[in-house]
């Protein structure tokens, strides 16, 4: 997608450049149909076995499935699990390696409750269609 906003521009604040850098965001939204798109099969699979993963290790663990994004308006898609342990040992060591190499980012975090936060994202699981 192409913008009119000058990234350079120094004259602008912050929130005049924060309030256009929206106001651009949502004109592009306007055209935006889902319909355009479809699942990216291979990276639908590594989303799967991610979530499949974290399913198991809150079952487990005690742990729990904060959330699961999959939309192809709001990219990048993936999953947050909160553990208060999160201890892995032997081959499930090895798959949690495996499902979080194909991933294109992943945070750790401590919760207000105390809790391990991990959040992990799958890109382009959504590709638009060739038509």
């Amino acid at each position: 997608m192409q913008t009119s906003i000058d990234f350079n521009d120094k004259a602008l604040s912050d929130l005049e450049f924060s309030r256009k850098l929206m106001a651009e965001f949502r004109e592009q939204m306007k055209d935006f149909d889902p319909s355009d798109y479809e699942f990216d099969r291979a990276q639908l699979g590594n989303l799967i076995d991610l979530i499949e993963f974290f399913e198991n290790a809150a079952n487990d663990l005690g742990g729990k499935i904060e959330s699961i994004d999959l939309d192809p308006a709001d990219p990048p898609n993936g999953i947050t699990a909160n553990f208060i342990v999160f201890d892995l040992f032997g081959d499930d060591v090895k798959r949690f390696c495996d499902v979080i190499r194909n991933c294109s980012a992943i945070s750790m975090d401590v919760t207000t409750d105390n809790e391990i936060s991990i959040s992990c994202t799958i890109p382009n699981v959504y590709v638009r269609k060739i038509k």
